[in-house]
């Protein structure tokens, strides 16, 4: 066991909100990322996250740089509400 693991994460994140007009409301999310990492990688089918067995050359682990496994490159995700009409109350 060492600390030779090393992992990145960069991304740019950004939304777009229309507040309630009309009785309609959206939200819309967007993320572009990137994680790489000099483990973990998609060079093996274990599903056991031991760099022993997922590194291609245990010795210069520097080579095993690249994609994780579960990498998600653009993520979109967006919500719509709408108000229902209420019905009326009479006393």
């Amino acid at each position: 066991m060492d600390d030779s693991q090393q992992t990145t994460y960069n991304s740019l994140q950004t939304s777009m909100r229309q507040r309630l007009t009309n009785k309609l409301q959206f939200n819309v999310n967007y993320t572009w990322s990137s994680t790489r990492a000099n483990y973990d990688g998609d060079n093996t089918l274990s599903s056991v996250n031991d760099a022993s067995q997922t590194a291609q050359e245990f010795f210069d682990i520097d080579s095993n740089w690249g994609a994780v496994i579960g990498d998600v490159r653009h993520s979109f995700i967006g919500s719509v509400i709408y108000e229902t009409p209420s019905a009326s109350r009479d006393a």
